[in-house]
């Protein structure tokens, strides 16, 4: 069976009933790794729990999002070096429905994802927002400006549980872009559980029965670390380099087997 055949399976919900039940601006998420051969099994377990986002009669969306930083990537570094607050800005862009928006995304110390946007009706409009951005986050902007660091390209399903207020995304043929260097990771999926603080989830539960632990690492961060390769990644590198060895060690049938070390 396909990812195409598995989604057929599900129940849609369209985007006005998502917002309203799990739109989640404010919100606790959890990573996950896998392999692309993975997803089909997992995605059938979520059948009779989730619906799945439909917008004019697609359930697969293409992505597009421009991250910006200093230019001494001094948001990387924040995260590389594990400060408690963390803030991103990036411009998205949903390809299939012509929307773009600008986004600042913060993290506190408490685990909390506060996300903030904006819609962008011109792109002459992105200079103004960093410019704010800057004068609004000297804390993190230190150098006081701003450039564009990557792009990335990707395709999302969207889950929302039919009880509780909890939506999965599922990010596939993952792509990287800095001018004249490109990186592609369709060979990893990466599944992101995203939730209210304090409100219980059992994906945890689901998961490490099936033998996959979370990980931590962003996808600005990996985008990064490919790209800039002088940067400095210390921190990243043992989980880059369990998550290389697990998804080439572990297959689906160990996996969902309930035993193995499972994914980062």
């Amino acid at each position: 069976m396909t990812v195409a055949d598995c989604i057929l399976a599900f129940e849609p919900i369209g985007l006005e009933e998502t917002n309203a039940q799990a739109q989640l601006l404010r919100r606790v998420d959890t990573k996950y790794v896998i392999r692309p051969d993975q997803l089909e099994p997992i995605l059938l377990s979520w059948v009779p729990t989730h619906r799945i986002l439909e917008i004019n009669g697609r359930k697969i969306f293409h992505y597009h999002s421009v991250y910006y930083d200093t230019p001494g990537l001094d948001l990387y570094h924040a995260h590389h070096a594990g400060a408690a607050t963390r803030v991103k800005f990036r411009l998205r862009e949903y390809a299939d429905s012509d929307l773009s928006y600008y986004e600042i995304k913060l993290r506190s110390n408490s685990g909390v994802t506060d996300k903030q946007r904006q819609r962008i009706r011109a792109k002459e409009q992105i200079p103004e927002f960093l410019q704010t951005a800057v004068q609004e986050n000297p804390r993190h902007l230190k150098q006081g400006v701003m450039q564009e660091t990557l792009s990335v390209d990707y395709d999302r399903i969207t889950l929302v549980a039919k009880e509780g207020g909890e939506r999965v995304t599922i990010d596939l043929h993952l792509r990287y872009r800095v001018a004249d260097r490109e990186k592609d990771y369709s060979d990893r999926v990466i599944i992101e559980v995203k939730h209210g603080r304090g409100v219980r989830t059992t994906e945890r539960d689901r998961f490490r029965r099936m033998g996959i632990r979370p990980g931590s690492i962003s996808k600005y961060c990996l985008g990064v670390l490919s790209l800039y390769p002088a940067v400095k990644q210390n921190r990243f590198k043992l989980p880059l380099r369990i998550l290389a060895k697990q998804l080439n060690d572990y297959g689906a049938a160990e996996c969902f087997g309930g035993s193995g070390t499972g994914i980062v």
